[in-house]
C-alpha cells in the first residue's frame, strides 16, 4: 500500500492530468493507502498489548514514532539537497 500510495503520488505531481476527475481519483487512491496502512499498524499495536499488557502498545508506538522521525529528518535533508 505504500508503494501505491508513491505511485499515485508521483503520477499526480508529474504526469499532466487535463481532466479533474482523475487527479481527484489518484489523490482519493493516496489518501486510501495511508489510510489502510494505519489501520494495519493500529491492528499490530492491539495485538503487541495483547501479548505484553504491560508494556506492549507502549513500546511499539515509541518505535513507530522514532522511526518517523528518523524518515523525517532523512527526508527533510534529501529535499534540501535535492533544492
Amino acid at each position: 500500500m505504500g508503494l501505491l500510495q508513491f505511485i499515485s503520488l508521483t503520477i499526480a505531481a508529474h504526469a499532466e492530468i487535463p481532466d479533474a476527475h482523475i487527479m481527484a481519483l489518484l489523490l482519493a487512491l493516496m489518501s486510501f493507502s495511508g489510510a489502510f496502512v494505519d489501520v494495519v499498524i493500529d491492528a499490530m499495536m492491539v495485538i503487541q498489548a495483547k501479548k505484553y499488557p504491560e508494556t506492549g502498545s507502549q513500546e511499539l508506538l515509541s518505535f513507530s514514532w522514532m522511526v518517523g522521525g528518523f524518515a523525517a529528518m532523512i527526508g527533510g535533508v534529501t529535499a534540501a539537497c535535492i533544492l
